[in-house]
């Protein structure tokens, strides 16, 4: 072989070499690229979730504060209307035992003033009046 023939082989094997080195570093670039793109995917969509979870939550309490205070004003009601219909009952006692004793003083009263004029109309009738 000349020795132009071997430069020349020597020159290709190291081209393909330099070629195969460039091709693997090539490669392992696009997949750490792609792994990181992945970890980035990942994480992104780890946040996401948690605010989503987050967001639920926020949810959840505020409904639960809502049927609380709904609960709450709901009792009050309740005992308000309960309070007032007792008052409105004490109130109706109250008329009704006053009407009662208005009507036995007037029973004891008339019953007075049966007697008076059963006497007096038996002293008239005796003319000892």
């Amino acid at each position: 072989m000349s020795n132009w023939a071997v430069k020349d082989l020597i020159k290709k094997i190291f081209q393909h070499k330099r070629d195969y080195n460039n091709r693997r570093k090539n490669k392992n670039k696009e997949q750490r690229q792609h792994q990181h793109q992945q970890e980035q995917q990942e994480q992104h969509q780890h946040h996401q979730n948690q605010q989503e979870k987050h967001q639920h939550q926020q949810r959840q309490q505020r409904q639960q504060r809502q049927q609380r205070q709904q609960r709450q004003q709901r009792q009050q009601r309740q005992q308000r209307q309960q309070e007032q219909q007792e008052q409105q009952e004490n109130h109706q006692n109250q008329q009704e035992k006053h009407q009662q004793e208005q009507h036995q003083y007037r029973y004891e009263d008339s019953g007075k003033y049966l007697f008076k004029f059963i006497i007096f109309y038996y002293y008239f009738s005796q003319n000892l009046i």
